[in-house]
């Protein structure tokens, strides 16, 4: 499994296909696999990159703090990693906000920006539903991915 080592994170990532990069970014609580059937029909005709978040998949540790911001400081980190001087960005509910904030970092590297599933602001009762997956994480039964350091949402 490929994976890139960040000062604070072992970043794993799949890649697909060949052509120009597409890089699919997952939403909260989702992770490289979340992309399923869209990867093949893709991956005819694009190098499809798809990391795990911060908190999600096999990135590790899952106890690192995560953000938007940061999570997309990851992504470009794997960009100049693979070499690659841009790509296509498509990100997914929370993967869009993260997508948004690659955009803001790095505009002359992102030469498109597909949003799906994604708000232009995030509302208050989207910060409680993004609070509440949190809480459950933190406090849930076991099984799930237990949180014991703060976890930073975007708009808290």
């Amino acid at each position: 499994m490929p994976s890139l080592a960040l000062s604070d994170i072992n970043l794993h990532y799949k890649i697909d296909g060949t052509g120009p990069p597409v890089v699919l970014v997952a939403g909260m609580l989702s992770d490289s696999a979340s992309w399923g059937t869209l990867v093949e029909p893709l991956a005819a005709d694009f190098t499809v990159i798809r990391p795990d978040n911060r908190s999600t998949g096999r990135t590790t540790p899952a106890l690192a703090p995560t953000s938007p911001q940061q999570n997309a400081r990851d992504i470009l980190a794997l960009m100049d990693h693979l070499n690659i001087p841009s790509a296509q960005i498509v990100g997914h509910s929370m993967g869009g906000y993260i997508a948004a904030e690659l955009a803001v970092l790095a505009p002359e590297r992102i030469p498109s920006l597909t949003l799906l599933c994604s708000a232009p602001m995030n509302l208050r009762r989207s910060w409680h539903v993004f609070q509440t997956f949190c809480d459950i994480r933190l406090n849930g039964p076991e099984g799930l991915c237990h949180f014991n350091s703060t976890v930073y949402i975007y708009g808290c």
